[in-house]
C-alpha cells in the first residue's frame, strides 16, 4: 500500500469543494495554525481558493512543521427566515492535517464556537444549522 503524500487528502477535498456545482452557495474559511493569514472565500473571490491553498502548501513544505488548518464550511440556502429575511445556512468544520482530514462532529463544533476576544461561547446563529462534517460531505456527494 502506498503511503499518501502529505496534504493529498486535504488537497483533494479543496479541489472537490472548488469544483462543486453548488460552489456559488459556499462560504469557506481556512484558518491555518501558523504564519499565514486566514483565507475567506465566497462567491466574489471563489477563484482565489485554489491559489490560496497552493500558497499554503508551499509554506507547509518550507516550514517542515506540523501545520494544520481549520476548514469552516458554510452553505447558504435559498430558504429565508421569517422576519429577518436572512438565508438559512448549513455549517460544518474539519481539521486538515498533513496526512488526514479530521471531520468535526456537530456537538463538538457547536461547543467550540467562541468569541476570540473573550473566550466565551457564541450563541448559535438563529439562521445556522450545525452539522457533522461527514454528513455535509455525504449530502454534497463529496468523498474524502
Amino acid at each position: 500500500m502506498d503511503t499518501p503524500k502529505p496534504w493529498s487528502q486535504a488537497t483533494h477535498l479543496i479541489e472537490r469543494i472548488a469544483a462543486h456545482p453548488q460552489a456559488d452557495s459556499f462560504h469557506i474559511s481556512l484558518l491555518p495554525s501558523d504564519r499565514m493569514d486566514a483565507g475567506v472565500f465566497g462567491r466574489d473571490n471563489w477563484m482565489s481558493l485554489q491559489s490560496y491553498w497552493r500558497e499554503f502548501l508551499e509554506l507547509a513544505e518550507i516550514e517542515g512543521q506540523k501545520l494544520s488548518v481549520i476548514l469552516l464550511f458554510r452553505q447558504f440556502t435559498k430558504l429565508r427566515t421569517v422576519g429577518s429575511d436572512l438565508p438559512l445556512q448549513k455549517m460544518a468544520a474539519a481539521i486538515l492535517n498533513p496526512m488526514e482530514v479530521v471531520p468535526v462532529g456537530r456537538e463538538v463544533f457547536k461547543k467550540t464556537v467562541i468569541d476570540h476576544k473573550t473566550g466565551k461561547p457564541i450563541r448559535q446563529e438563529p439562521t445556522a444549522s450545525y452539522m457533522d462534517f461527514s454528513t455535509l460531505l455525504r449530502q454534497l456527494n463529496i468523498e474524502l
